[in-house]
């Protein structure tokens, strides 16, 4: 299985990127966006989405096809995931409060 930032890291290099300018959009710096690259650091959603971004390509094509997502707190996938569709049911029942 590869890993997200292995995906990453290969897309980045195809595409003639530098680290840098995707640091920047991630509002980093280039050494703490090689941590992440390199598998050091643990990756977020938000982090994933922003690289997409950059890329130009869809989230859903830096995840491997058999990737197994940790619930471990809100910086997990899977954690930020739950943690957005609560914000968006609880924010429908406050309106319907109103």
């Amino acid at each position: 299985m590869r890993r997200v930032p292995e995906i990453i890291r290969k897309k980045r290099r195809e595409l003639d990127i530098k680290q840098d300018q995707i640091a920047e959009a991630l509002g980093m710096s280039q050494p703490a966006y090689s941590l992440i690259e390199s598998g050091e650091t643990t990756i977020t959603l938000i982090h994933i989405i922003k690289i997409a971004k950059v890329l130009d390509v869809n989230p859903h094509k830096l995840l491997p096809k058999d990737i197994t997502l940790a619930v471990s707190g809100q910086n997990s996938l899977l954690g930020h995931l739950i943690f957005l569709f609560k914000k968006w049911w609880y924010g429908r029942k406050i309106k319907r409060l109103r």
